[in-house]
């Protein structure tokens, strides 16, 4: 399995292979089409990630040391969002999640091409992943 510094640097080199926002949002698509099915017992509103347009639905377990990660949206924009966190920081240990904040949809320039309400979703979205591994990422 990937560590999560080696999953970060796949991601900057698939959108970095990309010029266009049109092309990187297509690949953004892509990550929400990966998506495992959700058990829809776990799409209910105490998995909602608060501040988020669209329905988004996050939830955690943890397998032995580590963290696995469970979402789903009704929208194809927000579940490729969260999809794309879930392939980070999915099957990872919470130190390393921790260790790891999402910078890096800065420089894959996710934050400079959605809007100010998408933007703070992904936020709350990253920030329910820092909480479930432990801590807020604002800290």
């Amino acid at each position: 399995m990937k560590t999560l510094e080696e999953k970060k640097q796949e991601i900057l080199k698939k959108f970095g292979a990309f010029e266009q926002w049109e092309e990187r949002y297509k690949l953004l698509l892509d990550f929400g089409k990966k998506l495992s099915p959700m058990d829809e017992k776990y799409k209910v509103d105490k998995y909602l990630v608060p501040g988020c347009i669209s329905k988004v639905w996050l939830y955690s377990e943890e397998a032995g040391d580590k963290l696995v990660f469970y979402a789903d949206s009704e929208s194809a924009m927000a579940r490729g969002m969260i999809g794309l966190l879930v392939y980070v920081y999915s099957g990872q240990k919470a130190e390393d999640i921790l260790a790891h904040p999402a910078d890096f949809l800065s420089s894959v320039g996710i934050d400079t091409h959605l809007s100010m309400s998408r933007r703070n979703g992904i936020a709350n979205m990253c920030r329910l992943i820092f909480s479930y591994a432990g801590k807020d990422e604002d800290e």
